[in-house]
């Protein structure tokens, strides 16, 4: 696939993510709030700290998305490595999220001290972290576009010289 054609179909993969980016935006700057008003709590603190890892991976996602876009492959090979390093550490907190989603809560906790325990007041926010599965398209193909497609600068040179 030529490079023109991966940047359209990123730019629309990130359309097609951008609203439940939004929505991640929102839900991670909800936790910041949270921590105003109860700071004394330790889950609305872990919660803040894990909304804080998710707006930065989205801010960076964004970030290296641009790059790509508007300069191309070998700009996004330029770019330092703490950019993905935190765009891995955001699909990672949005992909335990989805898992922590998905899973029901064990028969043994399902009591009604459960259900009004500190824990599960953080498994019920932390869960809203999974609408930023959607993101992990754009950034999946990012990663293509960087670590395995073959510099076009090098492709050039040896069809010149074959």
């Amino acid at each position: 696939m030529s490079e023109k054609l991966s940047r359209a179909l990123l730019v629309l993969e990130t359309i097609i993510a951008l609203r439940w980016t939004g929505f991640a935006i929102l839900i991670s700057l909800s936790l910041l709030q949270d921590l105003i008003w109860r700071s004394h709590l330790f889950h609305v603190v872990a919660l803040a700290i894990l909304g804080l890892i998710s707006l930065s991976a989205i801010a960076s996602g964004l970030w290296l998305f641009i790059v790509f876009a508007l300069k191309g492959g070998n700009e996004l090979k330029k770019q330092h490595q703490g950019w993905w390093i935190i765009g891995f550490a955001g699909a990672l907190l949005f992909v335990s999220s989805s898992i922590s989603y998905l899973l029901e809560p064990s028969f043994s906790l399902a009591s009604s001290e459960y259900f009004t325990s500190s824990w599960w007041a953080f498994r019920g926010n932390f869960d809203g972290l999974a609408l930023g599965v959607p993101m992990l398209i754009p950034l999946c193909h990012l990663v293509f576009e960087r670590f395995l497609r073959k510099s076009s600068s090098l492709r050039s040179t040896s069809s010149v010289e074959g």
